[in-house]
């Protein structure tokens, strides 16, 4: 059995590099359409529909003539200049359409250029573009500019890149989130959290032995470097462990989380200690339920109905009566005390972010769970250490 997650990637390269192998033999239903993980709130794109409303309102009875005007300046053979508030003004007015979106990148190309020679004004477009992207639905052409070496560094913040994952995430294009990530130059990024947590979720998603071994070796890097990952992040890591039938790495992987008493900690935790025969430690976690009959949030402690079935089907195939009789006692117990949901723990590991930390405190403020900047620097020049706990620790 393995006694630590980096038993499991000594293999993997340091530098993980994403190939297109993780797609290899994807069911058809992991490439269906899904939901966003990040609300709308959380990515600040409710901010930017207000201020879109507003710029359309100012500008309607002039919207075709702006237009006019911005097809005209941003011309290659135009000494006209694009200033910022053209640009901003255009992001806003923007549809959906062929027309619109060309011109917004024409607008961009010349903006971006004539910045590079003569820079004036610090304005952030990144997120703001990737805002008006959101709101159209449109993810190929942002996945093209992004690429594009003429816009290196352009959409370089926090919030660019995490709409932009979202947008990925949603529908369906796992493997280009991977491949974003590991294309980034900006090492500084793959720190942030949040982003993490979208990587995470394409590999939990994505649901192979090639998913797996990179969502490990990135929750271990991080790990390793005293940098403790979202509890959403290493859950979703852990969850995936699970699907990939390595429960001993699951169980690694929640045992490093400090707040033991969430639903999907809890599910997985109980879940995999019945995978790897701790039939006794799964019960008395069960029984813990029993004992905490409502929460300081003011519910009940819960275990989904699936995982109950999966861990009383487990001790029922390991042939012990004794054990069997007190898993149906507690398994009826916590049916009759409505202890048990009906959710999935897919259900909840995928579930939508509606709070973060940014939001939470400044819900006036339409701007993303994250500084639009790299992180801030250090207080001091050492790394706090995260000490990560053991299996050991369930003996």
């Amino acid at each position: 059995m393995l006694k630590t997650v980096r038993d499991l990637t000594r293999h993997v390269p340091q530098q993980f590099i994403f190939t297109s192998r993780i797609l290899k033999d994807l069911p058809p239903a992991t490439l269906l359409h899904c939901r966003t993980l990040y609300a709308e709130n959380t990515l600040g794109v409710d901010g930017f529909r207000n201020v879109q409303g507003k710029i359309q309102s100012q500008f309607s009875n002039m919207t075709d003539r702006f237009r006019g005007k911005m097809e005209e300046f941003s011309s290659e053979s135009s000494s006209n200049m694009i200033f910022t508030e053209d640009l901003k003004n255009m992001i806003h007015l923007a549809k959906n359409t062929p027309e619109d979106v060309d011109l917004v990148r024409k607008m961009l190309v010349k903006f971006n250029k004539q910045n590079k020679e003569v820079r004036f004004g610090n304005y952030v477009f990144g997120p703001v573009l990737m805002r008006m992207f959101y709101c159209m639905g449109n993810v190929d052409v942002p996945l093209e500019l992004y690429r594009n070496p003429d816009f290196q560094g352009f959409f370089d913040q926090v919030a660019s890149y995490q709409i932009m994952f979202d947008m990925l995430y949603e529908k369906g294009k796992y493997q280009d989130v991977l491949n974003l990530f590991s294309e980034c130059k900006n090492e500084s990024l793959k720190d942030q959290r949040h982003l993490v947590v979208l990587v995470m979720a394409a590999c939990y998603k994505i649901n192979t032995p090639d998913a797996l071994n990179y969502a490990v070796e990135l929750w271990s890097r991080l790990t390793r470097a005293g940098k403790e990952p979202m509890r959403r992040a290493s859950t979703l890591a852990a969850g995936l462990a699970l699907k990939q039938n390595n429960p001993a790495v699951a169980l690694e992987i929640v045992s490093s989380i400090r707040q033991h008493s969430y639903m999907t900690v809890r599910n997985i935790k109980i879940l995999a200690m019945a995978k790897v025969n701790r039939f006794e430690e799964a019960l008395v976690n069960l029984k813990g339920l029993i004992e905490v009959e409502v929460t300081a949030a003011g519910t009940k402690q819960s275990i989904c109905q699936e995982v109950l079935d999966q861990i009383l089907e487990i001790i029922r195939q390991n042939d012990n009566k004794e054990l069997l009789s007190d898993a149906q006692r507690v398994y009826k117990f916590l049916k009759d005390h409505g202890h048990v949901t009906e959710k999935s723990l897919d259900d909840f590991l995928t579930s939508e972010i509606t709070v973060t930390n940014v939001n939470a405190t400044r819900p006036d403020k339409s701007i993303l769970a994250g500084s639009f900047r790299t992180n801030p620097p250090r207080k001091s020049g050492i790394n706090p250490r995260f000490v990560r706990p053991g299996l050991a620790e369930l003996n």
